[in-house]
C-alpha cells in the first residue's frame, strides 16, 4: 500500500493491571449512595428530579428511580445501592410541600419541607 504518516500510541494496560493488583488496588471504587428519590407518579418523579438538580448542587450523590418502577422495587433499589437517604415523593407529599425522609440505616422516617433536606442531608453525611 501507500506509505502514510502516522503516530502511534499505547498504554500497556496489562502491565497498568499488573501494577494495580501488586498495589491492591481496584478501577471500581463503590460508594454508598447519599439519596435516593422514590416518585410515585408521573408528577412526583418531575418533582424529584427538581429535587436530585438540587441536591446535587450541594455535592450529595442523588440516585432517582428511571424506570418508573413500583414503590417496592425502588425501595429494593434504594437498599441494594446502600443509600443513606430515601426521599419519598407522592401526589400527597407535593401538595403538603412536605416530604417523607427515611433514614435507611436505622429505618427511621419524618416529614421534611423541601428547603430543609439539603442541610438535614448535609449535616448527617459528614
Amino acid at each position: 500500500g501507500t506509505a502514510r504518516p502516522a503516530v502511534g500510541f499505547a498504554f500497556g494496560m496489562e502491565r497498568l493491571l499488573l501494577l494495580l493488583e501488586e498495589e491492591q488496588k481496584s478501577l471500581v471504587t463503590t460508594t454508598a449512595t447519599d439519596v435516593y428519590i422514590i416518585a410515585l407518579d408521573d408528577e412526583s418523579r418531575l418533582l424529584g428530579a427538581e429535587i436530585a438538580y438540587e441536591l446535587r448542587h450541594h455535592a450529595i450523590s442523588v440516585v432517582t428511580d428511571l424506570q418508573r418502577r413500583s414503590f417496592k422495587a425502588q425501595m429494593r433499589d434504594a437498599n441494594k445501592l446502600q443509600a443513606h437517604w430515601a426521599i419519598i415523593i407522592g401526589e400527597q407529599e407535593r401538595t403538603s410541600g412536605e416530604f417523607i425522609l427515611k433514614d435507611m440505616t436505622q429505618g427511621e422516617q419524618r416529614t421534611i419541607v423541601r428547603s430543609k433536606i439539603a442541610s438535614i442531608v448535609s449535616t448527617h453525611n459528614a
